[in-house]
């Protein structure tokens, strides 16, 4: 539900008006599957549930710090660099959106034909190696919250 009342938002208020609305659902909906499968293996591993809220909003900064931290040079970094980021789901999730918004500058969108491709030439990084380690990310979470439990 949350996956596509953001998409229909960014497509009604103009944000993604050249990407196709179902790429941009199910790139949100990696990230909410991802995302919510990283809250479960956190949770799992909590045993005091009155500091759990404190350390999960601590966790969600240190999940978001490796882009933060490089957000102004993303274009310079290497595709390993990006996948090596791209496994915590937040800062994955806000590469796969700059890349996004860079097909949205060229007026060409996020599209099933182009999620394959990087940018330009120097930009091999594409939306659908985002959404591949969002699934990786789902998978790997997932399990390490099926061990623990």
């Amino acid at each position: 539900a949350c996956s596509a009342i953001n998409t229909i938002g960014l497509m009604f208020f103009g944000y993604t008006p050249s990407s196709d609305g179902t790429v941009v659902f199910v790139f949100l909906l990696c990230y909410y599957g991802a995302h919510t499968s990283f809250i479960f293996f956190i949770a799992s591993l909590q045993r005091n549930l009155k500091a759990a809220p404190a350390i999960m909003g601590f966790l969600t900064f240190i999940e978001y710090l490796p882009y933060s931290v490089l957000a102004s040079r993303i274009n310079q970094l290497s595709r390993g660099v990006k996948i090596l980021i791209s496994v915590l789901p937040l800062s994955g999730t806000s590469i796969g959106l700059v890349t996004i918004a860079e097909w949205e500058k060229i007026r060409l969108g996020a599209q099933w034909s182009n999620i394959d491709n990087g940018i330009s030439a120097v930009t091999e990084f594409s939306v659908s190696d985002v959404m591949l380690m969002l699934f990786f990310d789902i998978f790997i979470f997932g399990v390490l919250t099926w061990y623990v439990e």
